[in-house]
């Protein structure tokens, strides 16, 4: 929801290197999704289970797309 600018605007006094981006995110997250990814295209859970793992990542992967209703105003 911050994109990449709107981080500044609630920690102006931050470096902007350090700021938490939508784009640094989503490069370090899909990458490690999918490095994640089973070969029957499920996500492991670790304890609670593969079932949430997969629905999890899934969403992670859907956050782009803003396609989960939940997510509409």
């Amino acid at each position: 929801m911050l994109g990449d600018d709107r981080y500044g605007e609630l920690f102006p006094k931050e470096n902007k290197e350090s700021w938490l981006t939508w784009s640094r995110y989503r490069e370090s997250m899909f990458e490690y999704l999918k490095g994640s990814q089973m070969s029957d295209g499920s996500w492991n859970g670790g304890y609670v289970g593969a079932v949430f793992g997969t629905s999890v990542s899934l969403t992670i992967l859907q956050l782009e797309k803003n396609t989960l209703p939940i997510y509409h105003r």
